[in-house]
């Protein structure tokens, strides 16, 4: 009985400090990891060969971020957001307009650099990568005081993946930052069309 004892005890200390090195490797992974949040504006367009009547479309964006520094003032960050993406195109009337509408789930990696102007602000500079999957849209056409739309599910020889390029312009103020954003998707959506997502973005970030 006492040998068992012992070994509930034995076994009890080694869970324990088990658990102790699973905090402190969990805290050292997070050292220097800032979280940000971010909101704004999308002017959301599309380039290509069959895009030159497609005209700029606002729609918003939303999601959150980390980024962690690697050597001098460089860092790589990730993370996720929602954003919508799209066109409009204007008909020979001010009646007459088609407008395409996608509400996408995108996630951003970046390489990024900061440059320190003063004390409590800084310059970022960032590029890279993302990848989307368009969750929903529409496609609206009005005309002659008709209308008609189709939704995303009822679009033939469409694929809700994409791939693109990424880059940005930002300036922070302590923990509150302004962002200017550019994206390009890669990918040809639409089998026999080509249209490529070309997206501005303004952004509020807040550091936590």
């Amino acid at each position: 009985m006492k040998k068992i004892l012992a070994l509930a005890v034995i076994a009890m200390f080694a869970v324990s400090a088990s658990a102790q090195r699973g905090k402190v490797a969990s805290k050292g992974a997070l050292d220097n990891v800032e979280f940000y949040g971010h909101a704004g504006l999308t002017f959301a367009s599309l380039a290509g060969d069959d895009a030159d009547d497609w005209k700029s479309n606002t729609g918003w964006n939303l999601g959150a971020e980390f980024r962690k520094p690697l050597k001098g003032a460089w860092y790589w960050g990730a993370g996720i957001g929602l954003q919508t993406k799209g066109a409009k195109m204007k008909g020979s009337t001010s009646d007459d307009k088609v407008t395409l509408n996608i509400t996408t789930f995108e996630v951003p990696v970046n390489f990024g650099y900061m440059i320190n102007l003063a004390q409590g602000v800084d310059l970022d500079l960032h590029a890279g990568a993302f990848v989307d999957v368009d969750m929903f849209g529409k496609f609206k056409v009005k005309s002659g005081g008709m209308s008609d739309s189709s939704s995303m599910g009822d679009w033939d020889d469409f694929s809700r993946l994409n791939l693109g390029v990424q880059a940005g312009l930002g300036l922070w103020f302590n923990q509150i930052g302004v962002n200017l954003g550019y994206s390009y998707g890669f990918m040809q959506q639409w089998e026999d069309v080509e249209w490529y997502p070309s997206d501005f973005t303004v952004s509020l970030l807040y550091k936590f």
